[in-house]
């Protein structure tokens, strides 16, 4: 629980009646376990990880630096270590040491914000490129390897699904 709400599981109850023995069974149906989605979560990550563990040998890269760079290539405007932690969910101790690293190895440059100096803004260089390349290409086929066997109307209703979700989870905040 956060604050002390209690997250409700997610059931129906259903009745079934059997007519020859005369009384009613009360099952409890579990839709979804909420634990289910984190566990999603982690088998997609894994999957993720081994989809672009080619990439991260090529390049000589951990996870987590080929996570900033594709993070900071697919979202320009989002370009601070700040945007890193609160937006694709890198610890900030992780963030540190990737940007550290990135930046020595050549893959990114800081510069300080213009309006508010306190501010560094991560800047991808060439050097990058071929990175972000095979990212986005690793990327797709990642999404190819989710999508496989759903059809466009159930992935339609599976992110209408996961949008109320996030509202849930947002407003329970």
């Amino acid at each position: 629980t956060k604050a002390g709400i209690i997250y409700p599981k997610l059931v129906a109850k259903a009745a079934f009646e059997i007519p020859k023995f005369n009384f009613r069974i009360k099952k409890v149906i579990h839709f979804m376990n909420p634990l289910d989605i984190v566990s999603l979560n982690t088998i997609a990550s894994k999957l993720y990880e081994n989809v672009c563990r080619p990439i991260c040998r090529k390049y000589d890269l951990n996870q987590t630096c080929f996570d900033v760079i594709l993070f900071l290539a697919n979202n320009p405007s989002h370009n601070t270590a700040r945007d890193l932690c609160e937006l694709r969910g890198i610890r900030t101790g992780n963030a540190s040491v990737a940007i550290e690293t990135l930046a020595k190895r050549g893959f990114l440059t800081r510069s300080q914000d213009s309006s508010d100096r306190r501010i560094q803004r991560l800047i991808l260089t060439d050097l990058a490129d071929p990175v972000t390349e095979e990212g986005r290409l690793a990327q797709e086929e990642f999404g190819t390897l989710l999508n496989a066997g759903i059809s466009h109307a159930d992935l339609e209703q599976a992110w209408h699904v996961l949008q109320k979700i996030q509202q849930n989870i947002l407003s329970n905040l």
